[in-house]
């Protein structure tokens, strides 16, 4: 039998030989706060695990004081939560939730303890490890004997044999303290020959490198040039490896006493003392685990980022890698990483342009917007109401598009860097997914209804007699044209939101309160989960509604269960716009690349009947300049209109290529995976794709173009009547300009010459 203290028991240290006094069921249930409670009766040696511990949920409230301040014993310090097989104390003032049923038991972790690197119930560190992605990491050493180890990337295989056929491995002798053990037994490992193709390769480094292999790596000298990282392992006292049931003491070659364990007739010193005076093997070490129990393990590793308010440990190939795998985001939002991942504009510049933009779209389209209003009430004609209306359309989904960037912008400012930790509250927002409604309805009306208004116009200009537009079918054609054009940009807009088609567009689900899940978790990370939670899971064909059963199923259901928000087809960016850059294996390339084809196409045919309408005015004004009756002066008029014509048709086709070409070869560069073009979506939100929503209402109407001249006009008058004030000799002229024309003389206008 084995005798201990109460105070012992579930300590983290085996008092008993068979260590049973760990493994009772009591330590399997415990209280969720610690920080009150400094055990009553400790063992010296162990002063630094006095502190914040937790105790049993059995101790709690049992009458018998087993904190030294008594916290344990006053009900007004703790609550109750869950309730009957989940019910547990914690302090007062923390929210109860829901908790992590283990895979192969009715026992429960609470969220406190999840993933904190110890095996609290079976499986808990590979369900954990697949949900961050650690399946891949590292490279442990294959043993071929006691005391001959190789490290795993020199095995070749027929798979690696084309990539590893000219690299080869050599022995080296590992001694990891630069001193002899007596009676220890020498260890060789096979590693990569520093001549050889295979060690120049990225990922074989100390610092891609865990457990036995960091550690022999580092502690030999057989690190990189640039990697000089400092041994993790240090002399072992002889007081330590309390954990080590049949240890040898031996010398060393500086005369310390030293401890070896036995294995199989040889004995061996890869072990690592823990400050607690645990010891544990090289494998591990520097491991991303906190397997001492006091994070001893893991503090002279330069293989891995700390996650800075959990116990968390990454890989540093995982920091600022745009996915979070820290719970509280520090490992994406941190001073290691740039200011321009972490906000939503990654450029100054692109705000400023978002901001200017947005003022100009929502002033201009709304003088557009009003006087066309204005004009297709006051028309009678049908081609000029549809003229009007579809200007008033274009000014319609350009404001909108003013008002998108204002709000993206007000975005941004109040987020600022807070957005990196926030990214995917935001990104699961319902307010992201109705802006990005708002932008692609805004941009969809603007363009339909342009591509309408250039069928109309080339069709217009061989109508002799124009038709009633204030008549009964006329009206309904207007009305039919503008239900039209909104109808299209607002089915296009919201077909990704849907519920039914989810699982072409939902991007992943996002767990607010869950450790487990991090981020953006996408389907084949459930995939890994529910692999590693769900013993005997082999379909990879999930869908979003079977992926919420199996999430709900893992947790309890005291309060509401488990149930993440869904990142919508908007939430792919932090601009919350329509994703036209995807993959090809992406379930929305389909409908994606769909609507980028019918914009393209939209966009070259208004061009071809803009070229139509430019080709027919030209030869309409040959036709007149060429008739003997007309004067000089209407000839000159009539060039200068179709100058004017010609320069506004350029400017439009011109606009609408710089916008969309450009654009258009990004996303296939993007589709083929020649390029990662999801950081150009704030290039192109703010300042390319919006560009023609300031540009519109200077081509689609001339009141901008009349206020302008009439403007200059004014201050070239005052200009001169100044100039005349301060004895300039300069004066106005005003002479009827005639043209002779049978059978007398017309007065076309009358013009100011100076």
């Amino acid at each position: 039998g084995c005798t201990v203290h109460k105070n012992l028991l579930c300590d983290g240290y085996e008092d008993c030989p068979s260590g049973i006094d760990e493994k009772l069921d009591i330590c399997e249930d415990k209280v969720q706060s610690a920080l009150s409670c400094t055990r009553r009766v400790f063992v010296h040696g162990r002063g630094l695990q006095r502190k914040h511990l937790r105790i049993p949920l059995q101790w709690v409230v049992d009458g018998k004081t087993d904190c030294l301040d008594n916290q344990d014993e006053i009900h007004e310090f703790w609550q109750e939560c869950g309730g009957d097989s989940t019910l547990r104390y914690v302090e007062k003032g923390l929210e109860c939730h829901d908790m992590f049923v283990c895979p192969t038991s009715e026992k429960f972790i609470d969220f406190l303890y999840l993933c904190d690197g110890r095996e609290d119930c079976k499986n808990e560190r590979s369900v954990c490890d697949a949900a961050k992605g650690r399946d891949a990491i590292g490279t442990q050493l294959v043993s071929l004997s006691q005391d001959l180890l190789l490290a795993g990337f020199c095995l070749t295989g027929l798979m690696h044999y084309e990539m590893f056929r000219s690299a080869s491995c050599q022995a080296h002798s590992v001694n990891t303290l630069r001193k002899e053990v007596v009676g220890a037994t020498a260890v060789t490992i096979f590693l990569p020959d520093k001549n050889s193709v295979l060690s120049t390769l990225p990922f074989i480094s100390c610092e891609h490198s865990f457990g036995q292999l960091y550690v022999y790596l580092v502690c030999s000298g057989l690190c990189r040039p640039n990697e000089n990282y400092t041994c993790p392992i240090h002399s072992i006292s002889q007081d330590s490896c309390l954990n080590i049931k049949r240890k040898v003491l031996s010398i060393d070659s500086y005369n310390s006493l030293t401890v070896l364990y036995r294995n199989n007739g040889s004995y061996f010193n890869d072990l690592f003392s823990c400050k607690n005076k645990k010891c544990i093997k090289f494998e591990k070490v520097c491991n991303l685990i906190d397997d001492c129990g006091d994070g001893s393990d893991e503090e002279v590793c330069y293989n891995h980022f700390r996650c800075h308010n959990s116990t968390d440990l990454i890989p540093t190939t995982a920091v600022c890698d745009g996915q979070p795998d820290c719970s509280d985001y520090s490992d994406e939002c941190n001073v290691r990483c740039s200011r321009g991942s972490k906000i939503i504009f990654s450029n100054i510049n692109y705000l400023v342009a978002s901001v200017v933009f947005g003022i100009l779209a929502i002033f201009f389209n709304g003088i557009v917007a009003i006087k066309t209003t204005r004009g297709f009430i006051i028309s009678s004609s049908l081609i000029g109401r549809i003229n009007k209306l579809m200007i008033f359309l274009i000014s319609l989904g350009d404001f909108l598009m003013g008002v998108y960037l204002i709000i993206i912008s007000s975005v941004h400012i109040y987020y600022d860097e807070l957005y990196c930790k926030r990214k995917y509250e935001w990104l699961s927002s319902s307010t992201c997914a109705i802006i990005g409604v708002l932008n692609t309805v805004a941009s969809q009306t603007s363009l339909f209804a342009m591509t309408t208004l250039s069928v109309v116009r080339v069709t217009s200009i061989t109508v002799m007699i124009p038709a009633d537009g204030r008549s009964f079918a006329s009206v309904l054609k207007l009305l039919g044209l503008a239900l039209l054009v909104l109808g299209l940009a607002v089915l296009i807009s919201v077909v990704p939101l849907i519920n039914i088609f989810e699982d072409f567009f939902v991007n992943g689900l996002f767990y607010a309160t869950v450790p487990l899940f991090t981020g953006l978790v996408d389907k084949q990370r459930h995939y890994q989960i529910f692999r590693k939670y769900y013993a005997r899971f082999k379909s990879p064909s999930l869908t979003w509604e079977n992926i919420r059963g199996l999430v709900y199923k893992m947790f309890t259901k005291d309060y509401n269960g488990i149930v993440g928000k869904r990142v919508h087809f908007y939430g792919n960016d932090g601009v919350c716009i329509f994703k036209y850059m995807v993959k090809s294996n992406d379930p929305q390339v389909t409908f994606s690349f769909t609507v980028l084809l019918i914009n393209v196409a939209c966009f070259v045919f208004i061009s071809c009947c803009y070229i139509v309408i430019h080709y027919k005015s030209l030869m309409s004004s040959k036709h007149l300049t060429d008739d003997k009756v007309i004067g000089s002066v209407a000839a000159q008029q009539t060039q200068q209109r179709n100058a004017t014509l010609q320069r506004k048709i350029t400017f439009i086709i011109l606009t609408d290529f710089m916008c969309w070409i450009p654009f258009t070869v990004v996303c296939l560069l993007h589709l083929v995976g020649i390029l990662d073009a999801t950081p150009t979506y704030p290039l192109f939100s703010s300042i390319i794709l919006p560009i023609n929503s300031v540009i519109n209402p200077l081509l689609y109407d001339n009141i901008f173009f009349q206020k302008s001249t009439a403007a200059m006009k004014f201050i070239y008058r005052r200009l001169m009547l100044l100039l005349q004030r301060c004895g300039c000799k300069c004066r106005f002229v005003k002479e009827p300009i005639t043209i002779t024309m049978a059978p007398g003389n017309v007065t076309i206008a009358e013009s100011n010459i100076l």
